[in-house]
């Protein structure tokens, strides 16, 4: 056993030393404590946090707390014999609030795809490919695959390709339908630009009519990996993703994607 756990210790120290080689990720389960404390020692505080399993994200509780409370404050009123009114009014109140941790749920994401893909940013439908220019970050032609997030879709934002992000910038704009083509230019949106040397691309987080507020964790000058979470946007949303004319897109209009899992592009 001691044999197994050593051989496993440094095969993960390898995967940690050469992480543009073969990222590190768990590909066993931890089935013992005695492995985990093991791995922990040699482990960076990152790599902890991206196996993570509590399944809602941070950003739910500004919305949950306040509901569950008042949903529970009703519960005690109706215990005390309030009328109907009151049951009613918390059984409101607690399904809001099992609303807005599945809308907020967080999902543990494993990208196991190395250089020349790119992962897709956002779970939805591929609603638009299109060529246009991309001038803010890129200046060229590209490609842009749009994204369309329902109400129902897990909204986190991945980052599409390992690299640092050289580019952000907010933009105010309007709150309209994300779903509609001139939403990537009118509506409020953030940019960003990640580049490692050998791949860069732009992509675009974009506010609908309910999604009035867009949380990007990633700072301007960091480090990020594909498939890293970078940030989410509050109900619903677009992810519009520009990619370069040297890959080859993988995805058509009117399939699913899964953020962080989908492979929407191959370096050709």
């Amino acid at each position: 056993f001691r044999t197994f756990l050593t051989s496993q210790h440094r095969t993960l120290s390898k995967s940690r030393d050469s992480p543009m080689e073969k990222r590190f990720y768990y590909d066993w389960e931890w089935d013992s404590i005695f492995v985990w404390l093991l791995v922990r020692s040699k482990v960076s505080v990152e790599q902890r946090t991206s196996t993570r399993r509590f399944p809602v994200a941070k950003e739910a509780l500004e919305f949950f707390i306040p509901f569950f409370g008042a949903g529970v404050l009703c519960l005690v009123f109706g215990v005390t014999g309030s009328g109907a009114f009151v049951w009613a009014a918390a059984i409101f109140f607690l399904a809001l609030s099992a609303f807005i941790l599945y809308f907020f749920r967080d999902p543990l994401r494993v990208c196991e795809h190395g250089l020349g893909v790119i992962v897709s940013p956002a779970d939805g439908e591929i609603v638009a490919i299109k060529d246009v220019d991309e001038e803010e970050y890129l200046h060229r032609r590209t490609r842009r695959v749009s994204i369309y997030l329902r109400i129902y879709d897990v909204h986190m934002n991945y980052a599409p390709i390992d690299g640092t992000v050289e580019y952000k910038k907010y933009r105010k704009g309007r709150f309209g339908l994300a779903g509609f083509d001139k939403a990537s230019e009118l509506n409020e949106h953030m940019m960003l630009g990640i580049s490692n040397g050998e791949e860069k691309l732009s992509f675009k987080i974009i506010a609908g009519m309910f999604a009035r507020r867009i949380v990007i964790t990633a700072a301007e000058g960091s480090r990020v990996r594909a498939g890293e979470r970078i940030g989410l946007i509050k109900f619903g949303s677009r992810a519009d993703v520009f990619i370069p004319p040297e890959y080859e897109i993988t995805v058509k209009v009117g399939q699913k994607v899964k953020g962080a899992l989908t492979v929407i592009a191959r370096r050709k």
